[in-house]
């Protein structure tokens, strides 16, 4: 977002105030940036102000995170008045800017997505015809596996084109999952024999039956095919069926599907000399994250809360984020289910 002549100038008066160690604590402790990221620290203040201003409207986002700690941490400054006219046109844009692309939607749907910078751009370019087809989300448990469906469902649904499937390995046999997809893909494929015969060999049998039913009937629209908490696996004979049919489209002899792993790592039992799945592992978010989500959901509502009211709920989601232990994050969305209730976004 381009900022204001007054607006740059008042950015730039507070800046200055500051010394290049300070500044840098700043940027390091609110957005998660060193200035050494963004400009020399030798500098003067004056030169560095001019690249931090050029680099923080880049983003409305950024730029909504820098100038709510400003206001927060320095409110009598007296470039504040501008500034917070400043903060009121960022956070509008920050806002529409998460409206204008699906992936990169703060609530894919009514549930809050924070961070996930690398599944946003794989489904970007997936949307945009990218080549990848497979692709394993890995972390620990808690740590947002799961949640990844949300997104996915949200932007495949957002192109009117991708059919989303969700398989949840750990509650389905393998004869359910199989009917499963085969009833979402609107094929019939004929289940196979399992009689006197190993957990791999059923498994090779069953993705062999489904890709013989996809030779004779092919998608007519891209397809993802989500299995969820693959590590917990139901039985053996799942886990190698989606193994084999995971090999059959990293190989291209199975087109139309992308398939996404969530739980699985590069271990996972899929051969991929050439690692041409892509590979995402999940950490805990920062505050800055999570600040970033809170505020686009607060700016989006109905009647989004005052700033220190604001500033309550957020402390609150940080409060739990830093001391919430293994279930912190699970406890951070529900905060933010709250919010988005609250304000009716």
């Amino acid at each position: 977002m381009m900022l204001l002549k007054e607006e740059r100038d008042a950015l730039a008066d507070w800046i200055v105030d500051l010394n290049q160690l300070q500044l840098n604590a700043f940027l390091v402790t609110h957005v998660g940036v060193p200035l050494a990221k963004i400009e020399s620290v030798y500098l003067n203040m004056e030169l560095i102000s001019v690249r931090v201003i050029l680099w923080v409207s880049q983003d409305p986002a950024r730029l909504v995170a820098l100038l709510s700690a400003i206001a927060k941490e320095y409110p009598h400054h007296p470039s504040m008045p501008k500034l917070e006219l400043a903060l009121g046109r960022a956070t509008g844009a920050a806002a529409r800017q998460a409206q204008s692309a699906p992936w990169a939607a703060h609530m894919a749907g009514l549930v809050p997505v924070v961070n996930r910078a690398q599944l946003r751009n794989t489904l970007s370019a997936l949307v945009a015809g990218g080549q990848r087809t497979v692709i394993l989300v890995q972390g620990l448990r808690y740590s947002g596996r799961s949640h990844s469906w949300w997104l996915i469902e949200w932007v495949a649904r957002a192109t009117g084109q991708v059919r989303p499937i969700k398989v949840d390995a750990e509650k389905l046999s393998l004869h359910s999952a199989f009917q499963h997809i085969a009833t979402r893909l609107d094929v019939t494929p004929l289940a196979p024999t399992r009689v006197g015969a190993t957990p791999e060999t059923i498994a090779a049998r069953y993705a062999q039956a489904m890709s013989d039913a996809l030779a004779t009937k092919p998608v007519a629209n891209p397809v993802w095919l989500v299995f969820d908490a693959v590590e917990r696996a139901s039985s053996l004979e799942l886990r190698q069926f989606i193994c084999q049919l995971t090999q059959l489209v990293l190989e291209r002899n199975l087109t139309g599907l992308v398939i996404f792993l969530l739980g699985a790592d590069r271990n996972f039992g899929i051969e991929d000399t050439h690692r041409q799945a892509e590979l995402e592992t999940l950490t805990n978010f920062t505050e800055v994250e999570l600040a970033t989500t809170a505020t686009a959901i607060n700016a989006t509502g109905e009647s989004p809360l005052a700033t220190t009211l604001m500033d309550m709920r957020l402390n609150a989601m940080l409060q739990t984020l830093t001391c919430g232990g293994e279930h912190a994050l699970r406890d951070v969305a529900r905060l933010l289910v709250d919010l988005r209730e609250e304000t009716g976004a």
